[in-house]
Formats: structure tokens, sequence, C-alpha cells
């Protein structure tokens, strides 16, 4: 009988992994400071679903990616939510110590901000991941 082993929390790793891959098409903060220059990302949202079984560990992960421009229009913020799922979906992610088995993009969305000048575009992605 085959026993897994103890589980690791993979948010951390795919956290990383996220903003490795997108800082190099766009920069990026985990928080961004006040006096960004625009456009940049941010890492918002988790949602963790467990997709594990008796002999390994495995959790689903709903990532939400924030988009933030100054740029008139939704132009600019939608060719960089464009270019994060191109960035994401174009090569395997490679997050510490699991295996992101698939990705697929749950929802986009864009609007304009209550400041009246930023536009804010959200890409919710999902991530299987099974741990290594």
């Amino acid at each position: 009988m085959s026993i897994r082993p103890a589980k690791t929390s993979a948010g951390v790793a795919l956290q990383a992994a996220l903003y490795t891959a997108l800082a190099t098409v766009l920069t990026g903060y985990d928080e961004a400071p006040e006096n960004a220059a625009f456009p940049y990302f941010s890492l918002g949202e988790s949602v963790v679903i467990d997709r594990g079984n008796k002999v390994s560990h495995a959790d689903e992960f709903i990532e939400t990616i924030h988009i933030w421009s100054r740029a008139k229009g939704f132009k600019e913020t939608k060719t960089n939510m464009a270019a994060v799922i191109t960035k994401l979906s174009g090569s395997p992610l490679t997050v510490t110590g699991y295996v992101c088995k698939y990705m697929d993009v749950e929802q986009q969305s864009t609007f304009r901000d209550p400041d009246g000048l930023t536009r804010h575009g959200i890409v919710q992605i999902r991530f299987n991941l099974t741990q290594k």
C-alpha cells in the first residue's frame, strides 16, 4: 500500500512562479506602492480546492491577476491582459515542488475605477498542481 507524503502548500510557490513569469511581460507587485508607474500587474486573491486522492496531493488554484492602467480607453488594459494570458499559456509554468497539470482562463473583466482615471483589468486563471 502506498502512503502519500505529508502535504505542502503550493500557494507561495505558485505566487513566486506567477510573479517570475509575468515580470518578463509587465512590471508587477504583490502590493503596489502608492507611486507605482502605470501600467503594472498585481497578484490578487486566491481560491484553493483540494483535488488530492489516497496516493497523491493535488490542489486546484483560481488565481486573480489585476492589471492597472492610466491610459485613456481600455486598449492598453486589454493588451496587457492578453499578454498575461499568452505568457502563462505559452509554456508550462514551473512551480517548485509541483507539476502544473493544466491552466485555464476562467474569466476576464475590465472596468473603470472610481477615481475616473484608472482602468482595471482582472484575469482569473485556474491551475491544477500535483505535489511531486
